[in-house]
């Protein structure tokens, strides 16, 4: 009985082991920084397009969070490269309250800044 745990055990951890290779090799974080040199405060949203579904869709960077002025906020997103993965389309920023200051991006790259400027 022993030994027939040991050996379900034993496969669990390989099973769980390659399929954490899978992911580590197929999903890629990119790091940036967004710095706010505007008077008013930002929020930060990106568009990720997946190939699976031929959809765009747009998410919240830093959920709940905003990017109060003259200050820098280290984000990431992340890429999935597999057949049906995804890919960044663009960022976008828009200003907090009553600001109607909108202006997008293209995806940055690992270890990008962005500077939002008026």
């Amino acid at each position: 009985m022993i030994k027939v745990f040991k050996v379900c055990l034993a496969s669990i951890a390989i099973v769980v082991g390659l399929l954490g290779l899978y992911f580590y090799f197929i999903f890629d974080n990119v790091n940036f920084i967004i710095e706010n040199r505007l008077s008013f405060p930002v929020k930060a949203y990106i568009t990720i397009h997946s190939y699976d579904t031929s959809k765009d869709y747009t998410y919240p960077i830093l959920t709940k969070e905003q990017v109060a002025p003259n200050e820098k906020k280290e984000s990431f997103y992340t890429r999935d490269e597999s057949f049906n993965g995804t890919e960044c389309t663009k960022i976008l920023f828009k200003g907090v309250g009553d600001t109607k200051w909108e202006k997008s991006f293209p995806c940055p790259k690992d270890g990008d800044r962005i500077i939002l400027n008026e």
